[in-house]
């Protein structure tokens, strides 16, 4: 198990995928069908359930005047999100020839932080340009099931770049 990858996105892929076999005899990666969809769904409720748990070691209430912050015990909470995130990032793991085969099973954990690292820093940029143009969470989502419309560019106009419009629907106007 590489978990002195340069990686630390990466090691700790290897380390969720690794618990989840020697512990619980499951391997995420071989998942498919009902299998798969019913870890999925359990590992979603218990990473709803363990970010709920952070909200107690924090004075959030705006009726309660506390404004704690008990760290140790939020940073506990917010590295058992993590192990369920972990769990649900390894159902997308690829299997390819030119990996290393872990476990028995051939997979690219590699691929899987690099696609999602990249998936990630596509979203931060998309999150700073939508509160540098006023995001207000409902412009430029379908009417029926509130899904973002992709944005289709369109040739610049006077030297504007960032011409564009929304598209349809990926899912009700496909």
């Amino acid at each position: 198990m590489p978990t002195n990858s340069s990686n630390p996105f990466e090691a700790w892929l290897h380390l969720q995928r690794k618990l989840q076999i020697t512990a619980f005899d499951v391997d995420p990666v071989a998942l498919v069908g009902d299998a798969r969809a019913q870890y999925a769904t359990w590992n979603a409720y218990a990473l709803v359930h363990e970010l709920s748990e952070t909200m107690d070691e924090i004075g959030w209430k705006p009726w309660a005047t506390s404004r704690h912050l008990n760290r140790e015990a939020f940073i506990g909470e917010v590295v058992d999100v993590l192990h369920f995130v972990g769990n649900l990032l390894l159902l997308a793991a690829e299997n390819e020839d030119s990996s290393l085969e872990q476990f028995g099973r051939v997979i690219n954990v590699s691929k899987l932080a690099d696609d999602v690292w990249e998936r990630y820093c596509m979203k931060h940029e998309k999150n700073i340009r939508r509160q540098h143009e006023g995001y207000d969470g409902v412009e430029g989502k379908c009417t029926k099931c509130g899904r973002e419309l992709p944005r289709i560019p369109i040739p610049a106009l006077g030297g504007d770049l960032d011409a564009w419009v929304y598209g349809g629907c990926p899912v009700h106007d496909a």
